[in-house]
C-alpha cells in the first residue's frame, strides 16, 4: 500500500496526523496531498540543513581570514564579504524553512 510518513503535524479535510504518522491510500483521496506537502516541507528541511553548514563553513572562514589577515587589507575585507554572506545565508535558510509553514496555513 502506497504512503508516506510525515516529517511535520499536518491536518488536510481529515486527513493526515502528527509527526511520524504514517498516511496511506486507505485513509481517502485526499492522502496524495498530504504525501505532496509532506514532501515539501522534507525538501524545505534538506535545504534548510545544507545552506546552515555552508553558512558555518562561511562565517568560520571569514573569521578566519580577519583574524590571519594580519596587515593585508585585502584578506580582512574578503574576511567580512564571506561574514556578510554568511548571515544572507541565514536569512535565505529560515525564509526556505518558512515557506512550507505558510502554504500549510493556506492550505489547510
Amino acid at each position: 500500500m502506497e504512503g508516506c510518513t510525515l516529517v511535520r503535524a499536518l491536518e488536510y479535510e481529515g486527513v493526515g496526523g502528527g509527526a511520524g504518522t504514517t498516511v496511506t491510500a486507505a485513509d481517502g483521496d485526499a492522502w496524495a496531498i498530504v504525501c505532496m506537502i509532506n514532501t515539501v516541507n522534507r525538501a524545505a528541511q534538506v535545504v534548510f540543513y545544507l545552506m546552515m553548514g555552508i553558512v558555518v563553513g562561511l562565517v568560520t572562514l571569514g573569521g578566519a581570514m580577519i583574524l590571519m589577515g594580519g596587515q593585508n587589507p585585502d584578506n580582512v575585507d574578503k574576511g567580512k564579504k564571506y561574514i556578510t554572506f554568511g548571515i544572507a545565508g541565514v536569512l535565505v535558510a529560515v525564509f526556505a524553512y518558512a515557506v512550507p509553514a505558510i502554504i500549510n496555513l493556506v492550505i489547510g
